[in-house]
């Protein structure tokens, strides 16, 4: 959350910026925030059966995880 915050706020002061040089940094740090973003929603949207293997998580944990508290 805190990346998608730093976005919409990189872009408004790009959008209200005067300066050249500090152009340059703003669409350098909002491209870098981004980026982040995508690399948290790829990790966000792994599949849970081998996130939760990788972790060592049992089938009965993988339920719970996944919101189901089936054993």
């Amino acid at each position: 959350m805190q990346e998608s915050i730093a976005v919409c706020l990189l872009k408004y002061f790009l959008y209200h910026n005067q300066d050249e040089e500090i152009k340059t940094i703003l669409q350098q740090a909002v491209e870098i925030s981004e980026g982040h973003i995508q690399q948290i929603t790829v990790i966000f949207n792994m599949d849970l059966r081998s996130w939760s293997s990788a972790a060592g998580c049992s089938n009965r944990h993988r339920h719970r995880i996944a919101g189901s508290y089936r054993s």
